[in-house]
């Protein structure tokens, strides 16, 4: 789910599942009217391996435009196929990715683009509204083509992420001192923000709450931490002593308590006027408008 300026020009993009020969993209308001099919762009990049140091460490012929953090299509011996994210990238064209690639890493494999970009023209972003929708259409080398739909608010202002990727570090690090520190971890870090952020959107979004309509993000930290802690538990870590069944539960409520008091605490522009009412009421009694 994104968030778009309202009147701002932005570039968007997308990361499929199939590596792309071409891709479409129609932009369409609330009300279903196509807006605008702007022209996409696939990276076309496409990098070998020329020694496998390890199943997630390659050095490849070069990796000038590799970008740490991206995802890319693997392509091995016999047609296998995938797609791997890249951690870090090294001196010496030497990249590490967060996992093994899905299948046998070999000299000769490539590593090829996979993200769509495009820009969307700030004119047509208005007026203000919820559910907008983006449709991609991803078509493959072999002419198949494959359907990603993405949901949109163009927004007065962008929601400001509950957590990030260096407190993530730092609260698990805290928490699990066991936990490796190294610099590889740092995608981990980021897509464990991100999992965590996108579930504070997502509660609050299934209880009519509009995140950036909250008067202040700083009130959302609170959550983020929360949701943070239930992405942790999904992944096999929370306290020794806890049951992991209970534990999801209690944090699932909590979480929802923490977005209720963000809301009461920090004020609901509820007609998304850019005013605030002396005395915001209870997240009970608040009456959602969707502009």
């Amino acid at each position: 789910m994104l968030d778009l300026l309202e009147g701002a020009s932005v570039t968007v993009e997308l990361t499929p599942d199939v590596l792309p020969a071409s891709a479409t993209l129609s932009l369409y308001t609330p009300s279903g009217t196509l807006v605008e099919s702007p022209t996409v762009e696939v990276d076309d990049l496409a990098v070998e391996v020329e020694t496998v140091t390890a199943q997630d460490e390659l050095v490849l012929d070069d990796a000038t435009d590799i970008v740490a953090g991206r995802s890319y299509w693997w392509a091995g011996a016999g047609g296998l196929g995938g797609v791997v994210t890249v951690a870090e990238v090294l001196t010496g064209d030497v990249i590490i990715l967060t996992g093994p690639v899905p299948g046998t890493a070999r000299v000769g494999d490539t590593l090829s683009g996979l993200r769509c970009t495009a820009d969307l023209t700030g004119s047509t972003l208005t007026p203000r509204g919820l559910r907008w929708q983006l449709r991609w259409r991803v078509t493959d080398a072999d002419g198949a083509t494959h359907d990603y739909g993405e949901t949109a608010h163009v927004v007065r202002q962008r929601f400001a992420a509950p957590v990030t990727a260096s407190e993530a570090a730092r609260y698990v690090q805290t928490l699990y001192p066991g936990t490796d520190s190294r610099s590889t971890m740092a995608a981990r870090w980021r897509e464990l923000a991100q999992l965590a952020s996108d579930r504070v959107r997502r509660v609050a979004s299934a209880a009519k709450i509009y995140v950036h309509l909250v008067g202040d993000h700083r009130l959302w930290s609170d959550a983020g931490l929360c949701a943070l802690r239930i992405e942790l538990a999904h992944q096999g870590l929370y306290p020794p002593a806890a049951d992991a069944a209970s534990y999801l539960q209690e944090q699932e409520t909590h979480l929802s308590r923490l977005i209720a008091e963000a809301v009461a605490a920090g004020g609901y522009d509820e007609t998304d006027t850019g005013s605030q009412a002396p005395e915001s009421p209870r997240i009970g009694s608040v009456r959602m408008v969707r502009r």
